[in-house]
């Protein structure tokens, strides 16, 4: 999907919810920053010992759904949507925002400046129409 949205010039955003956490972003979009495979590589070279036992043993879904916090990370995700068509940038733009329920606070961390892959161009211009999957 990302690779299909890049080739295809439409920006694209993700987000998730957990029962205490939940996130947002990035923003990939066309122009300068890394395309989501190059910003995941980062994330996960930067992650902590911890983090990285976590994030492998944390992958089942959460039981149930919680109707505030997937409201809370929705409106935050639409907030930075619209703000960049409204006018071309907004914090998740080659960032991911992480709202911790527990705590009631927000971190935002930055990606790559740019791809790091150096495949986004040559590997997406050579893509049928269509599969960019």
């Amino acid at each position: 999907m990302a690779n299909w949205t890049k080739h295809h010039g439409i920006a694209m955003m993700e987000a998730a919810v957990g029962l205490e956490r939940g996130y947002w972003g990035p923003l990939s979009a066309t122009g300068p920053g890394a395309c989501r495979a190059c910003f995941e590589s980062e994330r996960k070279r930067n992650l902590s010992d911890r983090g990285q036992d976590l994030e492998e043993r944390l992958q089942e879904p959460t039981p149930w759904s919680f109707g505030p916090s997937n409201t809370v990370v929705a409106a935050w995700a639409a907030h930075d949507i619209l703000q960049y068509l409204a006018c071309g940038r907004c914090p998740t733009l080659g960032a991911r925002s992480y709202v911790d329920f527990t705590s009631a606070s927000v971190t935002t961390v930055n990606g790559p400046a740019s791809c790091l892959c150096r495949t986004d161009r040559t590997r997406d211009a050579a893509l049928p129409e269509g599969n960019g999957t």
